[in-house]
């Protein structure tokens, strides 16, 4: 009796540790993990029941799922379908199979989401699949904590983001303005394939810039931004404050990034021809970032500057003849990336700390890409 009570110890243990939903149940934990193999199927489920299932419920706070999906691969013949009801009470189904490899699915305002398997000496599918409920979706490529409607009971702990860009996606960017977090508190970004870190904010700050990028590039990538409690103390984040920007870039838009930092940093020894290039996705990022740091101006890529006062300084463009427009040419330029000040308290260099932190400052995470369907 006392070591069949030790197995049982041991198989919770496991089980709480592993944190796997099971076959045939429920998924009530708001992040779980999904394993299935059909070589794992007993014969009493290929005769009898003909199929596994899973089903996820949501957050009623904020009702969506994220599915990722680890190494999914089925053979002709076998589909595994994947059944979401809506709060409007609409059902829809998804079939998927193939050899899919990674991908991920964002199912919004959903109340429950169900994975069906066919599971038969004649099916043949496998695959791991990381599931995460209760995080808002961002609407946009920002977001305000709090913001003005704010559920002081539960408020929301994480956000589930996924950069808008025509075409496919090869480096990431990720800005936060005035971070102020409450004891024990931290503001993590993380993929949500790899389950890699991309940067942890444990401070207050005025300004931090994260940056990831995939190493097969041209896919599409999903992170979530969210708040955690350091040592798995319970803390409260009632008032923490953030606003957070996030940039999706293509290939050839980080070649070009990568030749105007060059043109910007060593302006004398690059031929003229190459640094009077017009890169649209990093002087659209730039000019959100000095608008939002100096609220008014904005960098404008035809030469111009407006202030609040409506001084236009010309020769202030993205090319190798303005090197950060006002900003003295004898200025240490690596000192922006180790001050906590904000970047509009440098008068006149204000650009070129915003060009520095962004670009020549941030700690780029390497990731493996992945599909979003």
């Amino acid at each position: 009796m006392l070591f069949l009570m030790k197995v049982i110890a041991f198989v919770a243990l496991a089980t709480i540790c592993e944190s796997v939903c099971l076959h045939n149940s429920i998924c009530r934990n708001s992040r779980d993990t999904i394993k299935h193999a059909a070589t794992d199927a007993t014969m009493f489920e290929k005769l009898y029941m003909k199929q596994r299932f899973w089903k996820i419920t949501a957050d009623e706070q904020n009702r969506n799922i994220l599915l990722a999906f680890k190494n999914f691969k089925t053979l002709p013949g076998t589909s595994v379908d994947v059944i979401t009801l809506s709060t409007s009470g609409q059902t829809q189904n998804n079939l998927y199979s193939g050899n899919l490899g990674n991908f991920e699915i964002i199912l919004e305002n959903v109340i429950s989401a169900t994975i069906i398997v066919p599971v038969s000496d004649k099916h043949f599918s496998t695959f791991n699949l990381n599931y995460y409920a209760g995080c808002q979706v961002a609407p946009s490529n920002h977001i305000k904590y709090p913001t003005q409607i704010v559920n002081h009971i539960n408020p929301t702990k994480c956000w589930i983001i996924a950069p808008k860009l025509q075409g496919q996606r090869k480096r990431f960017y990720f800005t936060f303005r005035n971070v102020k977090l409450a004891q024990e508190t931290k503001l993590k970004v993380w993929d949500t394939h790899t389950n890699e870190d991309i940067g942890i904010i444990d401070r207050d700050s005025k300004f931090e810039a994260l940056a990831a990028e995939t190493i097969r590039g041209n896919m599409t990538q999903t992170f979530v931004v969210e708040f955690v409690c350091s040592d798995s103390v319970q803390c409260d984040i009632r008032g923490n404050t953030f606003f957070a920007s996030f940039y999706a870039m293509a290939d050839s838009d980080v070649e070009c990034m990568k030749i105007q930092q060059q043109c910007s940093l060593q302006a004398h020894n690059i031929p003229t021809e190459l640094c009077d290039v017009s890169c649209p996705a990093f002087e659209t990022m730039l000019e959100q970032e000095y608008s939002m740091e100096n609220n008014a101006p904005v960098l404008k890529s035809s030469g111009q500057r407006n202030h609040r006062n409506h001084e236009e300084i010309h020769g202030c463009k993205l090319s190798r003849y303005r090197r950060f427009c006002d900003c003295p040419q004898n200025t240490d330029l690596i000192q922006f990336c180790f001050t906590s000040k904000p970047c509009w308290e440098y008068d006149g260099c204000t650009w070129a700390c915003i060009f520095m932190k962004v670009t020549q400052c941030t700690y780029i995470k390497i990731l493996e890409a992945v599909q979003l369907l």
